[in-house]
């Protein structure tokens, strides 16, 4: 019998109507529960955990950044050439372009933190 392997940080997109219904807020469904004849496969990190610098102890997290079509669990690690120390991204005028950006959290962090990013320059 054939089993399809289903990856443990699947989640399902939806899209929310606002009240106004013209914008959409897209949030993550919860994960639905694996059919019995099917098997689940945890993703088990190999990398190593980094090693925050000063700034990022004290900012409570790091960012990085992995092409948008590499996975990214909830327990990944990045690898040192992801890590970002400059957020900088371009696209033409009335174009849009995808930006895939990671937050690793500093161990033991508790509540998130919240970090106000700087206005996009035009």
């Amino acid at each position: 019998m054939h089993q399809r392997i289903i990856p443990s940080a699947l989640f399902l997109w939806a899209s929310i109507l606002s009240a106004d219904a013209s914008l959409a807020e897209r949030r993550a469904l919860g994960q639905p529960s694996v059919p019995e004849n099917y098997t689940e496969v945890p993703f088990v990190e190999p990398i190593a955990a980094p090693q925050l610098t000063a700034e990022e102890q004290q900012r409570g997290y790091m960012l990085f950044h992995r092409p948008a079509t590499d996975p990214v669990y909830p327990n990944t690690h990045p690898l040192p050439r992801e890590r970002c120390r400059v957020l900088e991204a371009f696209a033409a005028q009335g174009e849009f372009e995808p930006l895939a950006v990671s937050i690793y959290p500093r161990p033991g962090i508790g509540k998130p933190a919240r970090h106000r990013f700087g206005t996009p320059r035009r």
